[in-house]
């Protein structure tokens, strides 16, 4: 019988590199991307995930912040057409380049 609040475990580097382009690609949303993020980065236990991971899910995890462009400084966790992103498309696939190059000088995926 499994433990139903033992902690999932961490994605790997594969993984997130394959949310990370779906992103890119246009084929899932922002919301989802942070939605999946959102379980590891938000969760205690994180604190064992391989910083090259974590720190590429912290990154997706805000990659659906938003602004009011009536309210400077407000910044939220949006969806679509309820603010400006803060990240254009360009800096989420300029993200991805970078990471993956980091990920190649350390021997990764």
């Amino acid at each position: 019988m499994s433990d139903l609040k033992a902690p999932k475990p961490a994605p790997n580097s594969e993984e997130v590199a394959a949310q990370w382009q779906a992103l890119v690609a246009g084929d899932v949303t922002r919301e989802a991307v942070h939605s999946w993020a959102a379980s590891w980065v938000e969760d205690e236990a994180a604190i064992r995930i391989p910083p090259l991971v974590f720190g590429a899910l912290q990154h997706l995890h805000g990659l659906d912040l938003c602004r009011d462009p009536h309210r400077p400084g407000v910044v939220w966790h949006g969806t679509t057409g309820e603010g400006e992103w803060i990240h254009s498309p360009d800096d989420i696939a300029g993200g991805f380049a970078r990471w993956q190059e980091r990920r190649s000088r350390n021997g990764v995926g």
